[in-house]
């Protein structure tokens, strides 16, 4: 009965949050605000995208990315990037959940660690618009049998969002 009664929730929530006639165009709710990439030959769309933008300890802005496939929450996509940032060098570590596994790409380094990286090119970062294309590879668990890390190879990223 719980599920049937969170169920309801959840959609009523997403019929009166996703569509409004009041609706000013300034961002929410548009059909190209989304995340789509490739792992591993299969391309996966994200279209619940948030941006919470962050202050560090020393003052230095950066936005946090999170993306969903729709209100499901077994595949999570985060990542970091400097305010106002754009080029090559404005995106930080990636994070993928998948079923409650973490894969993660730029973060990890070492003697006996796989390459794990991030090419990401920030074309738009204006306080309101983030818009960048990003490859690489996800780093995942250690096997300890084979002495391997599981990794995904990611590929055709590339996001737009209106925050």
């Amino acid at each position: 009965m719980k599920k049937i009664g969170l169920s309801l929730l959840v959609i009523f929530a997403l019929v009166f949050t996703s569509c409004s006639s009041d609706d000013d165009g300034s961002g929410g709710g548009s059909q190209n605000e989304e995340l789509k990439m490739t792992v591993n030959g299969a391309e996966k769309t994200f279209n619940t995208v948030i941006v919470n933008d962050q202050n560090n300890s020393t003052g230095d802005g950066y936005i946090q990315v999170t993306a969903t496939i729709g209100t499901q929450t077994n595949e999570i996509i985060s990542f970091y990037a400097n305010q106002g940032a754009s080029g090559s060098t404005a995106i930080d570590t990636f994070t993928y959940m998948v079923d409650g596994v973490e894969y993660s790409a730029g973060s990890t380094g070492g003697s006996g660690i796989p390459n794990n990286y991030i090419n990401s090119l920030v074309s738009t970062n204006d306080g309101s618009t983030f818009t960048a294309t990003f490859s690489g590879v996800f780093l995942g668990p250690y096997d300890v049998s084979t002495d391997t890390y599981e990794t995904l190879e990611f590929s055709n990223g590339r996001i737009h969002v209106t925050y």
